[in-house]
């Protein structure tokens, strides 16, 4: 592809390894369109997102970054928030956010005991142990996703099946059983009806498993089918990853039958054709 853009970038402040200006700088040499920052928004249970000093420090330093740079490539102003961290379009406009990406990463029990889903294995596997079944934890997982949907109104949907991050190789279940399936059906429903934008995450990619995207390739063909807009992201936690497997990513989407993509360009979302 021609255009390349990245809109989920993670720096210092939270667990990203570099800074706003180190990003933004490598975006330029890779020759990107734009490029956003997607900060995990702060969560007490969470030490991997921004505090709330560091949301602070973190806004104020886009804006600056945004202006000095705004010559050479544009930089938007996004984070990611996090789905009990219970951002809306009212504290978007509060930060000054130019978008919003919304991703689950806990679900809780009844207790509000908060359990992460993409940690670790072995935190996943307590979190099964403790909901006494994988389809249990799976459906917590995509009820949250629904519930931030609905109430918390994303512009991108981060990561839509991360909950099949230590699935890649089937080791947990085929992801072809029904009941699955059937709850994928409903997500993709209820953003069908929202009008979000569904990110392609490329940040497991490799070259030896060019299928190591989320969604995987049966949740993409559905999505394409219901006419709901992608976005291609890398989730970069290091300034060298912001184009990670863009164009594998890209060429994946092509076979799947997409057209278009959806990019941040000149402040407003837009079609992309994808062979350009």
């Amino acid at each position: 592809m021609k255009y390349i853009s990245n809109l989920h970038t993670h720096t210092v402040y939270c667990d990203g390894k570099n800074t706003i200006e180190e990003n933004i700088i490598c975006a330029i040499d890779k020759k990107l369109i734009s490029l956003g920052f997607s900060g995990h928004s702060h969560f007490y249970e969470d030490c991997c997102s921004m505090s709330e000093e560091n949301t602070i420090k973190y806004l104020e330093d886009l804006k600056k970054y945004k202006d000095i740079y705004k010559d050479k490539i544009q930089v938007y102003i996004g984070i990611e928030g996090d789905y009990y961290s219970n951002l809306n379009k009212y504290t978007d406009e509060e930060m000054g956010l130019d978008y919003r990406i919304g991703s689950v990463h806990y679900i809780n029990d009844n207790d509000n005991n908060y359990f992460p889903i993409d940690m670790s294995r072995d935190t996943f596997n307590e979190a099964v142990k403790h909901f006494g079944s994988l389809k249990e934890v799976i459906c917590r997982y995509y009820d949250n996703v629904i519930k931030m949907i609905e109430n918390q109104k994303p512009d991108i949907i981060g990561h839509l099946d991360l909950i099949r991050k230590y699935n890649l190789n089937k080791e947990y279940f085929t992801e072809e059983e029904d009941w699955y399936i059937k709850k994928v059906d409903e997500v993709i429903d209820v953003i069908s009806r929202n009008g979000n934008i569904v990110e392609v995450n490329t940040k497991l990619m490799n070259k030896n498993n060019l299928d190591a995207h989320y969604p995987n390739k049966n949740t993409i063909k559905k999505l394409l089918e219901k006419n709901i807009p992608l976005t291609i992201n890398s989730d970069a936690h290091n300034a060298d990853n912001i184009d990670h497997f863009y164009i594998e990513a890209a060429d994946e989407l092509k076979k799947l039958g997409a057209k278009s993509i959806k990019m941040l360009i000149d402040n407003k979302f837009q079609d992309v054709d994808i062979n350009s």
